[in-house]
C-alpha cells in the first residue's frame, strides 16, 4: 500500500526528538486530572431541572415522546438525556457520565488515527503514541471551544453538541477502517443514525459530507487506498442511516412548535442573510478561539517540515492555504446557513461547537503546509513547536490550579443549597437563597432575583417545591 498526498510523512525524526512526547504525555495527564476533576465537582443546571421533573411525570421513553410531539424532534438527545439524568438520586453520576464521554471521545479519536496510520503507513506511530496524539487532540477541542461551560458541562446540551462530535470521529473511524466485518457495519449505522438524531445543523452538515466524499470516491476523485465499491457502500449505508433519522427528527410536530416562536423568512433570503450571521461569528465569535487553534496546530508545522523537499512549488503551498481558507469560511456560512433559516440569528455558542472542528481542520491543514514549504531552519523548527507544547502545558496546569481553587466553594455551595431547598420543599413562604460563587469552567446553575424567571421555575419544578425560590442578589 503507497503512501498518500499531503501526508506520506513517515515522522522520521520523530525517533531523536522523544522529548516532543514526553512533553505531550505529562501535559496529556494534567489534563486528563484537570477534566477529571472538573466532572467531579459537576453538579445539573437550569434546564437539567426541568427534565428531571419531566422524568419523574413522563419516565426516560415517555418524557422522549412528549417532547418530540410537543417541543423538539432531538429523539435520540431526549432519550440520551432522559436516561442519564435518572441516575440523579446517585450523587456521583454526573463524574461517571463525565468520564464515560471523556474517554470515548479519546477512543474515537485514537480509533480515527489508527486507521488512518494504517492507510498512510505512519509506521513509526506505536499505541502509545496513538494515544497522546487522540487526547492531545481532544484537548486542542476542549480549549478551542467557543464556551467550554455550556457546551462540555451541561447535561442536556452535551447529549446534543458534544455527542454529535464524538458520534462523528467514532462513525468516521468505521468509514475509513481497511478491515471489514459485521463490527465496522455496526459502529457506521449506529453513529450516523445517532447523528441524524441528535443536532439538525450538525447533521446536514455531516450528510453534506458524505454525499460530497462519496461522490468523489465514486468518481475516483480522491484516493484512500481502500477498494472504491467497499468504500461506496459504506458512504452509501452512513448516507442512508443519518438521512433517515434526520428525516425522523424534521418531521417532529414539535418542531413546528418549535419554529413557531420565530418568524418565517424564505429560502432565498435567509442565503443572503446568512452573510450577516456568518460575519457575526467571524468578528464576535472566531476571536475567543483563534489563540487556541494556533497553539495547537503549530506541531503541523513540524509535521509538514519534516515533509518538505527543496523542489516543493511554494506557489502551490499558497494556493493550497488560499484553498484552505476559502474552505473554511464556506464550512461556516454552510453550517450556519438553516440556523439562520430558522431563528434569523447566529447560532448559541453550544450550537457552535463544530465551528472549533472546521477552524482545528483550518489550523491545522495550514501549518502543515506551511511547514511543507521548508520555511525556516531546523533549530528554529525545532524551538517552535518546542514552545508551543511547553505553552500547553503551562495552560493546562493553570487551569487545573484556578479550577482546583473555585471549583470547591461552588459545589460545596451548590449541596448546600440543594440540601436546604429540600429541606423547605412544604414551605409556602417565597424562599430566599444566597448567590453561588464562581462556577469556574462548568456551567453555572445560579437562578435570577426574578421568580418568574425561567432559571427559578426549572428549579422550583425540578425539585418540587410548593413555594417560589429567589436569589438574595446577583454576584458579579
Amino acid at each position: 500500500m503507497k503512501n498518500v498526498g499531503f501526508f506520506n510523512f513517515q515522522m522520521k525524526d520523530l525517533q531523536s526528538n522523544k522529548y516532543f512526547f514526553k512533553i505531550i504525555a505529562f501535559s496529556n495527564i494534567i489534563f486528563i486530572i484537570l477534566y477529571s476533576i472538573l466532572s467531579y465537582y459537576n453538579r445539573i443546571a437550569v434546564d437539567d431541572f426541568y427534565f428531571l421533573a419531566f422524568l419523574k411525570e413522563h419516565g426516560i421513553l415517555g418524557g422522549a415522546i412528549v417532547t418530540y410531539n410537543t417541543w423538539s424532534g432531538r429523539w435520540v438527545s431526549s432519550l440520551l438525556n432522559a436516561f442519564v439524568i435518572s441516575f440523579y438520586p446517585f450523587k456521583y453520576f454526573l463524574f461517571v457520565y463525565g468520564l464515560l464521554v471523556f474517554a470515548l471521545f479519546i477512543y474515537s479519536v485514537k480509533r480515527c488515527i489508527h486507521n488512518l496510520k494504517k492507510i498512510f503507513r505512519w509506521d513509526n506511530i506505536n499505541f502509545w503514541k496513538e494515544l497522546h496524539i487522540a487526547i492531545f487532540i481532544v484537548s486542542a477541542f476542549f480549549y478551542s471551544t467557543i464556551k467550554i461551560d455550556e457546551t462540555w458541562f451541561w447535561l442536556c446540551s452535551t447529549c446534543v453538541f458534544l455527542l454529535s462530535m464524538i458520534l462523528f470521529f467514532l462513525g468516521t473511524s468505521a468509514l475509513i477502517a481497511i478491515k471489514g466485518g459485521v463490527f465496522n457495519t455496526l459502529l457506521i449505522m449506529i453513529s450516523f443514525t445517532l447523528i441524524g438524531g441528535s443536532s439538525e445543523p450538525f447533521a446536514l452538515t455531516v450528510l453534506l459530507l458524505l454525499l460530497l466524499f462519496g461522490l468523489a470516491n465514486f468518481f475516483d476523485m480522491i484516493n484512500f487506498n481502500l477498494p472504491q465499491t467497499f468504500l461506496n457502500k459504506r458512504f452509501y449505508i452512513a448516507f442512508i442511516c443519518c438521512l433517515t433519522s434526520f428525516v425522523f427528527l424534521y418531521s417532529a410536530e414539535g418542531n413546528r412548535v418549535r419554529e413557531s416562536f420565530f418568524a418565517e423568512i424564505s429560502i432565498w433570503y435567509s442565503f443572503f442573510l446568512n452573510i450577516k450571521t456568518t460575519g457575526m461569528i467571524i468578528v464576535l465569535r472566531l476571536p475567543l478561539i483563534i489563540p487556541f487553534v494556533i497553539l495547537f496546530s503549530i506541531p503541523a508545522y513540524y509535521l509538514g517540515y519534516l515533509n518538505s523537499t527543496e523542489n516543493i512549488n511554494k506557489k502551490i503551498i499558497k494556493l493550497r492555504i488560499a484553498f484552505i481558507m476559502i474552505l473554511y469560511f464556506a464550512s461556516i456560512y454552510i453550517y450556519q446557513l438553516p440556523i439562520t433559516y430558522i431563528t434569523q440569528d447566529i447560532g448559541a455558542y453550544r450550537t457552535l461547537f463544530p465551528i472549533t472542528f472546521f477552524s482545528l481542520l483550518a489550523g491545522f491543514g495550514i501549518f502543515y503546509n506551511l511547514g511543507l514549504g521548508g520555511l525556516g531552519k531546523s533549530s528554529r523548527v525545532h524551538s517552535i513547536v518546542l514552545f508551543s507544547l511547553i505553552a500547553v502545558c503551562c495552560l493546562n496546569t493553570y487551569s487545573l490550579i484556578s479550577q482546583l481553587i473555585i471549583l470547591p466553594k461552588y459545589a460545596e455551595a451548590y449541596d448546600k443549597r440543594i440540601v436546604y431547598l429540600n429541606k423547605n420543599k412544604a414551605n409556602i413562604n417565597p424562599i430566599i437563597i444566597e448567590p453561588l460563587p464562581e462556577s469556574g469552567l462548568l456551567y453555572s446553575a445560579e437562578i435570577s432575583t426574578d421568580s418568574s424567571y425561567f432559571t427559578n421555575q426549572h428549579l422550583k419544578k425540578g425539585l418540587g417545591l410548593k413555594s417560589v425560590v429567589i436569589v438574595s442578589r446577583i454576584n458579579k
